[in-house]
């Protein structure tokens, strides 16, 4: 295996994983002693994996035999029964290709996968514990901590996944500024409520959630616009909507032309003259524009680095959930894959010290039923830690549906960031031409 493979994302190996707790299984006499010297529990990623070597090494430990119906009569989890009879199956092909002298290259490949997961937790946890509030001689002492462990792991190790800025003392003392001195730049909307409530600075992750059809794109491409008119150059990448709509909402917005006219290629000669007016104020706005429906983590890392070699100061993602993980087959644990993005998007933006809008979707059922149908940051539980690693989150949501303001649509926007404050803003959404209006 190549130095190269292990520098890659995502950080775990599911046929790593599989290949040494198959080798555990074919050959326990040969293997087992190795794996259970060489390894611990949280050097498995993969939930199966991990719960399969537990109970190997338990059984191990007690001069159990290890052999297939032996190993199903101690699994007590259908679901891993399921998995070791997959597992037995791959064992059985690989036969006596599984030695001692192949199984320490699979060995060396988890190992450095889960130094490459603690050091990319640790970064990320200097880069919350610099932001927060929080002051005295506690923080720096947990700091000093967090440091030196990412030393130790950075020692020998061929994996360096959190690329920021280096070393990480003199890291640490930029991102702990106080805000008013904070490096990054703040971008500002033209939306003056939300500019007072919101600090949107390069490095921070910036999350607008909702349900299906409650303004999370129309508003952060308004935003989008509006730092594109400014000349601020950014990114826009959806993983939902086609170039096309994406376009034609951009479009209807800075036109005021409705959507659905578009949508006809029905157009009257005023709005035709405003349409070739603002195509050709647009075609010097400093943006691009992605469709990538199938976008993975590492693909996103990617594309934000490039972006900001060009001097692109935002990105926008279009909606998260739709983002895939790197490693390729069905995945066991979501939850898990969902926390790791999340932590991808984190890092990218404090590496490249842009602004990233993030949408996300809540799911309708979670808020029905409650007061004015409005979402809480628990309904962000479990969706990849956005609750805990974003600096601020925008939940919209629409307290009286048939209640209309002109004909635009009542919106209510809660708004928490990292410093616990909470502010809450009223906007209008004109759905035909995809604007928001401060209320």
């Amino acid at each position: 295996m190549p130095d190269e493979a292990l520098n890659e994302l995502p950080i775990y190996d599911l046929d790593a994983e599989k290949a040494i707790v198959s080798a555990m299984l074919i050959a326990p006499v040969e293997c087992c002693q190795i794996v259970v010297d060489s390894l611990q529990e949280s050097d498995f990623f993969v939930k199966s994996s991990r719960s399969l070597f537990i109970l190997l090494s338990a059984m191990w430990s007690q001069n159990k035999p290890i052999d297939l119906l032996t190993v199903k009569a101690e699994a007590k989890d259908g679901q891993l029964g399921d998995e070791l009879q997959t597992m037995w199956e791959l064992a059985d092909t690989m036969g006596a290709f599984m030695l001692p002298s192949s199984l320490s290259g699979y060995i060396q490949i988890v190992k450095e996968k889960a130094k490459a997961r603690e050091y990319q937790s640790i970064g990320f946890r200097l880069a919350l514990l610099a932001q927060s509030h929080d002051d005295g001689d506690e923080k720096d002492r947990q700091a000093s901590a967090l440091i030196k462990r990412l030393d130790e792991i950075a020692i020998g190790s061929k994996v360096e996944v959190f690329s920021g800025p280096k070393p990480w003392e003199d890291f640490y003392a930029s991102m702990a500024k106080p805000e008013s001195d904070a490096t990054g730049d703040i971008l500002t909307t033209g939306y003056g409520h939300l500019d007072a409530a919101v600090k949107m600075r390069g490095g921070h992750v910036i999350v607008i959630a909702a349900v299906q059809k409650h303004g999370k794109s129309s508003l952060a491409f308004n935003i989008t616009a509006r730092w594109w008119q400014q000349q601020i150059p950014g990114t826009a990448c959806s993983l939902e909507m086609g170039l096309s709509d994406l376009q034609v909402l951009i479009m209807s917005n800075a036109t005021g032309i409705p959507r659905d006219h578009f949508e006809d290629r029905r157009f009257s000669e005023s709005e035709l003259a405003n349409l070739f007016q603002s195509t050709a104020r647009a075609q010097n706005w400093p943006y691009a524009i992605f469709e990538r429906p199938s976008l993975k983590a590492r693909e996103f890392r990617a594309l934000a680095r490039e972006q900001s070699r060009k001097g692109h100061k935002f990105i926008v993602l279009d909606y998260f959930q739709l983002m895939q993980t790197d490693r390729q087959g069905y995945s066991d644990n979501r939850a898990a894959d969902l926390e790791e993005m999340m932590r991808t998007v984190k890092c990218t933006a404090l590496e490249t010290g842009m602004v990233v809008i993030l949408l996300s979707q809540i799911n309708t059922k979670q808020v029905e039923g409650r007061e004015g149908n409005r979402p809480s940051l628990a309904h962000l539980r479990g969706t990849g830690a956005i609750a805990q690693d974003a600096d601020v989150i925008m939940l919209l949501s629409e307290p009286k549906p048939e209640s209309r303001v002109n004909g635009m649509r009542q919106l209510v926007c809660d708004i928490t960031n990292r410093r616990g404050a909470e502010k809450q803003l009223n906007w209008l959404l004109d759905g035909a031409h995809a604007r928001f209006i401060e209320g």
